[in-house]
């Protein structure tokens, strides 16, 4: 009779039998989490990832070098790179001068490589070098490239492969649960894998995905111009006409008055920022503070305040909000709901602003309303507001319009030790408030702007997934 080991999670001075897994020795995969076996995963004649490709690390810059400010023939691609859908934006690698390029030339990345993210909130996604250029190309040390040793396998059948939800599930269990999640190479090449069909079985799963994920793209790049539009609307209806953008030379010299320095700054960012139009519109502009109940910043976590999402309440944090201020839920951080008892949880109206010092993320902000409770990190400040004066719609749309034309950046950019939006600043920022007939005019609008791009994000989601499913089917039926 084969010995058998029992898991035990989350005990405690009652334990329950519910969380007491059994497993065989036979069946350990070199770990003793019991989350991991709780899944149930069944890899019968299934392969690890290492048998049909290398797992390499990439390397970041030396210490004491940085990026080149004129083109090269040499590039440095940077998990912000690689968008959701496994795309690049090739047009954003950074240049490299050529002798960071000889320091880290054993870190090329060539075309059929794949990446996959190792570090931070994208751990797991997934990217295939799929361009074509003669410039060469150094991986990020946050990432992994996987290079195919076995030429029976297609890299774009294995692109597709590391998306499905059998290969993210694993290495969703596999990395390390810190405050920066981190995923090990040696856990990337102990991948389970199906077992690899034939040539032509992975051309038509290649051409069903493909297929399904070009309608896909073609829904939500219409979804995105729809969204777009809600920025020009804002303005348009508050009566703030921002001046037009000229590169000339003489443009580029900032000049201001002495009399004029805030606080000491003499960074022309600050000076040049569109805050000035925004805070003299049609409308008397009332500073934050005199609308507001209250502005609270939310708590870190550290390891030891992570929860499994069995166990666990979402951590909203700034990579939570994307780039419309719409909250997204792809990838969470879990915190123990015993925390509930002594943190006050969001609210439905509530308004979350993201405080970090980033160019992308800085004035990022999203309006809570789901029906759950979450709580929120240190990142993101919490504002509510008084509704007789103002909407909570309202104020999340307008500060997102700031956060489009870099009004916040310019506010919190490196200057002074400044590392983002603190409450006295964010009280303090001036925003244009029509009365609240027109406040809901301008909501009710941009809603259905949002009706209307979801329902075609939607119908592109459910194109994919379909793909997934018939995808998954012919992997069986084969």
């Amino acid at each position: 009779m084969k010995k058998k080991i029992k898991v035990m999670y989350n005990i405690s001075s009652h334990i329950n039998t519910d969380k007491i897994f059994i497993v065989k020795r036979s069946e350990l995969e070199d770990r003793f989490d019991a989350t991991f076996y709780k899944e149930g995963f069944d890899f019968l004649n299934f392969i690890r990832l290492s048998k049909i490709a290398r797992v390499s690390g990439g390397k970041r810059l030396p210490e004491g070098y940085d990026f080149s400010n004129e083109p090269t023939n040499y590039r440095y691609l940077r998990v912000g790179d690689v968008n959701r859908d496994g795309t690049l934006n090739y047009g954003d690698f950074k240049y490299l001068p050529k002798d960071v390029y000889t320091i880290l030339k054993r870190y090329e990345i060539f075309k059929n490589d794949l990446l996959i993210a190792i570090v931070g909130a994208t751990v797991g996604k997934v990217a295939l070098m799929n361009i074509e250029t003669d410039e060469n190309i150094i991986l990020t040390e946050n990432c992994a490239k996987i290079t195919l040793k076995d030429k029976t396998v297609l890299p774009e059948y294995l692109f597709i492969l590391l998306q499905s939800p059998l290969i993210q599930k694993q290495i969703q269990l596999n990395y390390i649960q810190t405050t920066l999640p981190k995923l090990g190479l040696d856990r990337v090449g102990s991948l389970y894998i199906p077992p690899i069909p034939s040539i032509k079985i992975q051309n038509e799963i290649v051409k069903v995905f493909s297929k399904a994920f070009n309608i896909n793209k073609q829904k939500e790049a219409e979804a995105k111009a729809i969204l777009e539009s809600i920025d020009t609307y804002i303005l348009k209806e508050l009566g703030i006409s921002l001046p037009e953008q000229n590169n000339t030379l003489q443009d580029r010299i900032f000049t201001a008055k002495f009399s004029e320095v805030v606080g000491g700054r003499l960074d022309p960012l600050f000076y040049n920022s569109d805050l000035s139009y925004f805070s003299s519109g049609v409308y008397e502009s009332l500073a934050i503070g005199s609308l507001t109940i209250s502005l609270k910043s939310g708590f870190g976590v550290g390891r030891q305040d992570q929860a499994d999402e069995y166990d666990g309440i979402i951590q909203i944090r700034p990579t939570n909000i994307d780039e419309f201020g719409q909250l997204i839920f792809d990838r969470n951080i879990y915190v123990p709901r015993t925390l509930l008892d002594k943190v006050t949880p969001l609210e439905v109206g509530d308004v979350l602003f993201n405080n970090t010092n980033s160019q992308e993320l800085v004035g990022k902000t999203a309006l809570f309303a789901e029906n759950k409770s979450m709580l929120y990190s240190n990142h993101i400040t919490v504002i509510k507001v008084k509704k007789e004066k103002v909407l909570p719609e309202f104020l999340w749309m307008v500060l997102n319009s700031y956060q489009k034309h870099k009004v916040f950046y310019s506010l919190c950019t490196n200057w002074n030790n400044q590392s983002g939006i603190g409450l006295e600043l964010l009280k303090s920022i001036k925003i244009p408030v029509p009365n609240i007939g027109t406040q809901k005019t301008i909501v009710n609008h941009v809603a259905n702007i949002f009706n209307s791009a979801n329902r075609l994000k939607e119908q592109a989601a459910e194109i994919l997934f379909e793909a997934k499913q018939k995808v998954e089917q012919m992997l069986i039926s084969k």
